[in-house]
């Protein structure tokens, strides 16, 4: 295959606002609507209805038709201890510096906050952001977007996630996964983007007994296929079952009392694991 080429790069430029000073415009930071009182009102309304809400079914039988996993669900999402964790109020300044004063660094503050009050599973999700383009869906102007937002980013929140977790002890008890659902394709396409590729992508897993600096399985020169130790999903699932703890060939039964192997069948990659 081809190796990617292209004859002009775009820049943040060609796709984005720029400040006077020639820096692209983070969303997070002046595109948000001014927050009049009205819409403060509206937000804490917004606020006391839940909080109805949640007082309404804890007060009615509802909670006593719930399984325990349920009932554990239920009393994480209304407990203060967790809700807490997304006030971000009580975070130093030099804190919210240090992982970015925009949308994507207060996402990751309010992970680390959940993760120190035991919530035991976070998700967090680069989004569509209208005109400022998809994310790392990056069929446009790949290269400005990984330039001038994705990469920034993402060296910055994350070592700040890791320094905050070694520092409060959570490193070696914390799996991090830095994923996304497929690869991209080697070639570039007419719109300086690079579409979706299934044959080969990549993934960071980090702390939670991964072994450190490990890197596992080597890629063509184009990045297109694996040439050695090709991981499959199933694989990927199983490994992070065996660092939680649980049997990767465990089964659980479906609505019609038929097994299903929780990964699908995949092998731990021992050798990523400490």
């Amino acid at each position: 295959m081809a190796s990617p080429t292209f004859k002009k790069e775009p820049t943040s430029k060609d796709y984005y606002p720029v400040m006077p000073h020639g820096e692209p415009k983070m969303p997070a930071l002046d595109s948000l609507p001014a927050m009049t009182a009205d819409r403060f009102d509206r937000r804490r309304s917004i606020l006391s209805q839940l909080d109805q809400q949640f007082e309404l079914v804890r007060a009615s039988r509802t909670l006593d038709r719930l399984d325990g996993f349920q009932r554990r669900a239920f009393e994480m999402l209304t407990s203060s201890r967790t809700r807490d964790a997304f006030d971000l109020s009580g975070e130093s300044q030099a804190t919210r510096r240090r992982y970015g004063e925009n949308l994507w660094g207060s996402t990751m503050i309010v992970a680390r906050r959940l993760l120190e009050r035991r919530v035991p599973f976070v998700s967090v999700h680069q989004d569509i952001y209208k005109h400022y383009g998809h994310a790392y869906d990056m069929h446009t102007n790949n290269f400005g977007m990984l330039k001038d937002f994705n990469l920034p980013i993402l060296d910055r929140v994350i070592p700040a996630l890791l320094e905050d977790l070694e520092a409060r002890g959570l490193l070696d008890s914390t799996l991090i996964i830095v994923m996304g659902e497929m690869g991209r394709t080697p070639t570039v396409n007419a719109r300086a983007g690079r579409d979706h590729w299934p044959q080969c992508g990549f993934s960071l897993m980090i702390g939670g007994g991964i072994r450190r600096g490990h890197v596992h399985g080597t890629t063509d020169k184009q990045a297109a296929y694996p040439e050695s130790h090709p991981v499959k999903v199933r694989d990927f699932v199983a490994t992070i079952y065996q660092l939680m703890g649980i049997d990767p060939h465990m089964t659980v039964d479906d609505r019609q009392g038929r097994p299903i192997a929780i990964a699908q069948g995949g092998e731990p990659l021992f050798d990523v694991i400490g």
